[in-house]
C-alpha cells in the first residue's frame, strides 16, 4: 500500500463523513432528497470531487406530506418534480414552498418562477411552460385585473375566482376560470440528477432529459394543494453511515502515520 493511496482514501473518508453530515442537516428542509453513495465505491474512488458528483444517488423514497392550508403550497405525492426557472436555467425540485412574489409571478423561496402550461378557453393546454403569473391589481386587488382570488386543484391547475354578489338578492355566485397547469417533470433516471443548491436539481447525461407532463399523467405523481413534503432523509441511517465513514477514516489515518514513520526510519538507516 502505497502513500498516494492511503492518502486518497483519508480524503474520501472524511469527504464522506462530512457528506452524511450535511444530509443530516438538511432533515428540516422541505423537499430535500437523501443522496446516497455505495461505500464502495467511495472508498475505491481515485478523486473526490469526481467520484462524489459522478456516484451519488438521489433518494426518491416519498417524503411525509403535511397540510399546511397555504394556498401556494404544493406537494407530490408519487414520482415527479416541479419546475423552476430563472428565465435560463431550468430546475427540477420537490418543496412546492411557492409564494406570489411583489410582480405576481409565483416563486420558490430562491427566487425561481414555477412553470406550468397556459390554459385555453377550454381548459386544454397550449403550449410549452411559461412562467405562472397571477398579478394583484394593488387598487382593484383583484388578481389579473379581473379575479377577486385563485385556487389550485390537486390536477395542479391554477383558477380566477370571481365572485359576485347579487345587488337585490345578496346571493353569491362564484366563478372559476382554469388559467393554468402547473408542469410536473420526470427522468428515465432520476436518481441520477446532480443537486444543485439544498433542494433542486439539473439534469444529467445519466439522468436524460426532462419529460414534461402535468398531475397524474401517466407515471406522474399527484399535486396535493396546500400541502408540503418533508425532507426524506433517515437521520438514523444517515448517523450510523457518518460512524462508518469516520471509523474508516481514523484507521486509514493511523495506517498513514506508521507508514510515514517507517519511512522516516529506514532513511535514517539509510543514512
Amino acid at each position: 500500500m502505497d502513500f498516494s493511496k492511503v492518502g486518497g482514501q483519508i480524503a474520501n473518508y472524511q469527504n464522506l463523513t462530512n457528506h452524511y453530515f450535511d444530509q443530516m442537516n438538511q432533515v428540516l428542509t422541505v423537499g430535500a432528497r437523501s443522496q446516497e453513495m455505495n461505500f464502495q465505491e467511495m472508498v475505491e474512488g481515485s478523486g473526490i470531487n469526481s467520484v462524489m458528483s459522478e456516484n451519488l444517488s438521489v433518494s426518491m423514497k416519498q417524503g411525509v406530506i403535511k397540510d399546511t392550508k397555504n394556498p401556494t403550497h404544493m406537494a407530490l405525492e408519487g414520482q415527479g418534480f416541479f419546475v423552476v426557472s430563472d428565465g435560463n436555467n431550468v430546475k427540477y425540485t420537490r418543496a412546492g414552498e411557492f409564494k406570489f412574489n411583489e410582480t405576481g409571478t409565483l416563486v420558490n423561496p430562491d427566487g425561481l418562477s414555477v412553470q406550468g402550461f397556459q390554459l385555453d378557453e377550454k381548459g386544454n393546454r397550449s403550449g410549452d411552460p411559461v412562467n405562472i403569473s397571477l398579478p394583484l391589481d394593488p387598487k382593484t386587488k383583484l388578481y389579473g385585473g379581473k379575479y377577486t382570488n385563485f385556487e389550485v386543484d390537486n390536477t395542479g391547475k391554477v383558477y380566477g375566482v370571481s365572485t359576485i354578489t347579487h345587488p337585490l338578492t345578496g346571493q353569491k355566485l362564484t366563478q372559476k376560470t382554469a388559467i393554468y397547469q402547473v408542469a410536473v417533470a420526470n427522468f428515465s433516471d432520476p436518481t441520477s440528477l446532480k443537486a444543485s443548491g439544498k433542494s433542486s436539481f439539473v439534469a444529467t447525461d445519466k439522468s436524460g432529459q426532462a419529460v414534461m407532463g402535468v398531475s397524474g399523467e401517466g407515471s406522474l405523481g399527484k399535486i396535493c394543494p396546500h400541502s408540503l413534503e418533508m425532507s426524506n432523509v433517515d437521520t438514523v441511517a444517515m448517523t450510523m453511515k457518518a460512524i462508518e465513514a469516520k471509523t474508516a477514516y481514523n484507521s486509514s489515518f493511523a495506517v498513514f502515520k506508521t507508514m510515514e514513520k517507517m519511512t522516516q526510519m529506514a532513511m535514517q538507516l539509510i543514512r
